[in-house]
């Protein structure tokens, strides 16, 4: 009986402890401008490769929005495309740090605005390539 208390006692924690850290993705909202290069289902499913990123990489941050805005990113997309020989797409977030977000580089209590998120198309989706300020 003392082991079965011990063994869920032990679950609970390991529970606990892989749900705690990484950035909050549970509020934000997307945003996506019309385009005439990526369908809806195509931009979505590079900003869920950026939702994952930020939740395992991006402690202490809540992200606000994530943004496809063809019209304030195409010129830098189409320029990264012809460099790297592939789909290219530029996503912009908003997010806040709070003051566990410090170890990870980034300036707690800051709200990051138009942080760049440059993925390419790969055959098995979209890759994340480079992110932060240009």
């Amino acid at each position: 009986m003392k082991s079965c208390k011990m063994i869920t006692a032990l679950l609970l924690a390991l529970v606990l402890l892989t749900g705690c850290g990484g950035g909050d993705t549970s509020a934000h909202g997307r945003q996506i401008r019309p385009s005439v290069r990526y369908s809806e289902q195509t931009i979505a499913d590079a900003m869920d490769v950026v939702e994952s990123h930020f939740k395992q990489h991006f402690d202490g941050c809540q992200l606000l929005t994530i943004v496809y805005d063809e019209e304030a990113t195409g010129e830098k997309a189409s320029r990264e495309a012809e460099r790297n020989g592939k789909d290219t797409i530029i996503l912009l977030t908003d997010f806040t740090v709070d003051d566990s977000g410090a170890a990870s580089g980034l300036t707690p209590g800051m709200t990051y605005r138009n942080y760049e998120w440059t993925l390419v198309k790969t055959l098995f989706g979209w890759e994340l390539k480079d992110w932060g300020y240009a």
